[in-house]
């Protein structure tokens, strides 16, 4: 419980005490390591928010509500008269609604996760400068 507390801690102190650079990176994922030209790790976090956002507000969130109902659409049965046969339609499977509405459950936590991250990465950025210390180059 203390480890939480001191992450919680750090995280907001790290935007009231940050620069604007480390302000940045709250909003955007990876700024901090950009601006402070750590080109590859930054380019990777933006690259993953773009990435992962872009299926969220595509189909993410749909299939999240699709876990609400897991189909709407029942197998049916038509009597087709120029054939002379029934006809069965399918129907939603259930088991895919719940598959991908689980997956983009999962794919949000990761998102949460790489986003603190992200901020973490900052913050730590930030106190390396203030110590006069090089900064890594990835």
């Amino acid at each position: 419980m203390d480890k939480l507390k001191e992450k919680v801690s750090t995280f907001v102190k790290g935007f009231i005490q940050g620069d604007w650079i480390t302000k940045t990176s709250y909003v955007i994922m990876g700024a901090g390591s950009l601006f402070r030209k750590q080109f590859v790790r930054g380019i990777t976090y933006l690259g993953l928010q773009i990435m992962i956002l872009a299926y969220l507000f595509n189909s993410g969130f749909s299939r999240i509500a699709g876990l609400r109902h897991l189909g709407t659409q029942t197998q049916g049965q038509v009597f087709d008269e120029g054939r002379g046969i029934y006809i069965y339609t399918q129907g939603d499977n259930s088991m895919l609604f719940l598959l991908f509405g689980v997956l983009a459950i999962f794919i949000i936590l990761a998102l949460i996760g790489i986003y603190f991250l992200s901020v973490f990465n900052a913050i730590e950025n930030q106190k390396m400068v203030e110590n006069n210390q090089k900064l890594p180059s990835l």
